[in-house]
């Protein structure tokens, strides 16, 4: 029985391992505080010195704050293609886009189909996010 679990548990390092899209979020010094799956992420928002992350885990949205720069967390993601910034504060990923609407005439993205999330678009990131949306 042990040894079936230690298998299982090998099997599943090696996934996560090797796993391409996932994401390690560090704090401001560097010290790593949360490893989530690219497609679990929903929105990322700036506010002054923190940055609070939404992603799904477990059938729930979880909401994460950790102590570093809205910039320096964009810059680290970079390499991820589907997380786009929307706003001055607010980043999200393209993957969990439901729709695009208008809010009291202002455009909104809808993130998630079972929690839906309410994330504005500044006009200067509007086009972008309206080309990026087109693509997939």
């Amino acid at each position: 029985m042990l040894k079936k679990e230690i298998s299982l548990v090998n099997v599943r390092y090696k996934m996560i391992a090797n796993n391409d899209d996932l994401i390690k979020i560090c704090d401001e010094n560097n010290k790593h505080k949360i490893t989530i799956d690219l497609s679990s992420l929903y929105s990322i928002e700036s506010k002054n010195q923190y940055v609070v992350i939404k992603f799904k885990r477990d059938n729930q949205i979880i909401e994460r704050t950790i102590r570093t720069r809205f910039s320096k967390l964009l810059f680290e993601l970079d390499s991820f293609p589907s997380i786009l910034r929307c706003h001055r504060s607010f980043a999200i990923n393209l993957q969990n886009v439901a729709s695009l609407s208008s809010i009291n005439n202002s455009p909104t993205l809808i993130l998630g189909k079972d929690f839906l999330i309410k994330i504005p678009i500044s006009k200067s990131y509007f086009k972008d996010i309206k080309e990026k949306l087109t693509q997939i």
